[in-house]
């Protein structure tokens, strides 16, 4: 059974689409934005959890984030949910094994990060 929690400090960051570029890289790439936001989640993520994660192939996992921004411009919270999704590495073997979530924003412009919680479903 997993249960684990960590605070991404800052604020929220929501994943970008792949751009395209026909000169130079060619091809789709991923913005460079987006690439340190994930890699920033992969570092809490496993500080949180500590030594002997084992990537788990065949649970269910429920995970749940708390987005406090600084303002109420707009955000898409299935984009910083994404985001989330995207930088957590090592735990389950694909996406679809996400079976649960949950996910709010609220403002607070003093101290804006994101909570992630993250859980194992009963089968």
């Amino acid at each position: 059974m997993m249960h684990c929690e960590f605070v991404i400090p800052g604020p929220p960051v929501p994943k970008a689409r792949a751009r395209y570029s026909g000169s130079g890289r060619g091809g789709f790439y991923t913005p460079e934005k987006t690439k340190e936001a994930e890699s920033d989640i992969d570092i809490l993520f496993h500080e949180a959890v500590g030594l002997g994660l084992v990537e788990d192939k065949k649970s269910h996992f429920g995970v749940g984030c708390i987005f406090y921004t600084k303002d109420r411009r707009k955000l898409d919270v299935d984009n910083l949910l994404k985001l989330v999704l995207d930088g957590i590495n090592g735990l389950w073997g694909d996406d679809s094994q996400v079976w649960g979530l949950y996910a709010t924003r609220y403002v607070d412009k003093d101290n804006p990060r994101t909570e992630v919680r993250i859980w194992t479903l009963e089968e």
